[in-house]
């Protein structure tokens, strides 16, 4: 009885000193939901850029082969019209013929494709030299 007495301890009497403040409650959810957001938006961007990238390689390589496709109707090799042979590849991919004229031995082709924010434009020129 008049013995060290052991701390029995409670388990509720650490966290309440810890947080007699006050500061430290619904701190982990704020920064989970931060977080969240943040990697969303960042995905989100990445996501665009990705969009972009890819669009804009798929309007170079329609309108390169347009111009092929055009040149090789000049020389006779395809038949058909040479601009309307060149639109006709570019609708494929839901772009637009800007241009499309003969210049010397070649054809250049130029087209657009519309993105819901951005315009892509590129140009090609085929034909011999």
């Amino acid at each position: 009885m008049f013995g060290i007495q052991k701390d029995r301890g409670y388990p509720n009497q650490l966290h309440t000193l810890r947080t007699a403040t006050g500061l430290d409650h619904g701190a982990i959810t704020a920064f989970v939901a931060v977080a969240t957001t943040a990697v969303a938006v960042l995905i989100a961007a990445v996501s665009l850029a990705f969009q972009y990238l890819v669009m804009q390689q798929k309007l170079v390589a329609s309108v390169d082969l347009a111009a092929l496709a055009a040149a090789d109707t000049q020389r006779g090799l395809v038949s058909g019209v040479v601009c309307e042979n060149a639109e006709s590849i570019l609708k494929t991919v839901d772009a637009v013929m800007t241009t499309c004229r003969i210049v010397g031995d070649g054809v250049m082709v130029s087209g657009q494709l519309s993105l819901t924010s951005m315009t892509l434009e590129a140009s090609a020129i085929a034909g011999e030299k």
